[in-house]
């Protein structure tokens, strides 16, 4: 959704939007690993917490990912990344295309997510369908937003790859929480999830064979010295 209220921002949009500077509110994932010998995915849950009433309720989430532009943590050219599911209290994506429509970590990031790529062909966040999430200051914790799936490449390098949700202002590259009246709440706060690849081995019982192969060509090296 995020993507499409650009279009039409207006100033009075702008004035609508808060920091959120009285209060803590986060967007994380849960971290997980893929073994690329049996898959080449994981199923991350979004959680959303807010530490404080503010806002009075939430309708929905926008959601960007953000990964490092350089370095061994970093998922770019490796990772796609798809909404899979909703929540009990987030059932619907937030952006139309967002079922199966896999997005990369393209984007290069300014301000509060210089340094990183990310996510930028459609809003990763899910909704509330109409129905707000009334905030009691307690109640949004570690909440269920939606379930997105990571697809790693069968080139991947084993390592450890680094994710958070995007920060800063409301703009094509922050994330942030709506109310009922269409206030945007940025995030102050972006905890790391992680996901580890190992890269495929081969089985054991593949072993043998490939031992059988190197004896030949060992055999024949031989053979070949021995009538020079």
């Amino acid at each position: 959704m995020k993507k499409l209220l650009l279009v039409g921002l207006s100033t009075a949009a702008l004035l609508n939007h808060q920091a959120s500077a009285q209060t803590t509110i986060s967007i994380t994932g849960t971290s997980g690993s893929i073994n690329l010998s049996t898959t080449n995915f994981f199923d991350s849950q979004i959680t959303l917490t807010i530490s404080d009433t503010p806002p009075a309720d939430v309708v929905g989430v926008d959601l960007l990912l953000r990964t490092p532009d350089t370095g061994n943590n970093s998922a770019a050219g490796y990772f796609t990344v798809y909404f899979l599911s909703g929540s009990t209290s987030f059932p619907q994506p937030d952006s139309a295309s967002s079922f199966g429509m896999q997005d990369t970590f393209t984007m290069v990031g300014t301000g509060p997510n210089s340094g990183f790529l990310i996510t930028e062909d459609q809003d990763l966040g899910a909704s509330s369908s109409g129905n707000p999430l009334a905030n009691t200051g307690s109640n949004i914790n570690n909440l269920a937003v939606n379930t997105l799936r990571f697809i790693a490449a069968p080139n991947t390098p084993s390592g450890t790859y680094n994710f958070y949700a995007t920060t800063g202002t409301f703009d094509e590259f922050g994330s942030d929480v709506r109310d009922s009246s269409g206030t945007e709440y940025d995030l102050t706060s972006n905890p790391l999830f992680t996901i580890t690849v190992v890269t495929a081995v081969p089985e054991p019982s593949t072993w043998p064979a490939a031992l059988g192969v190197l004896g030949v060509i060992g055999y024949t090296v031989l053979r070949r010295r021995a009538t020079a």
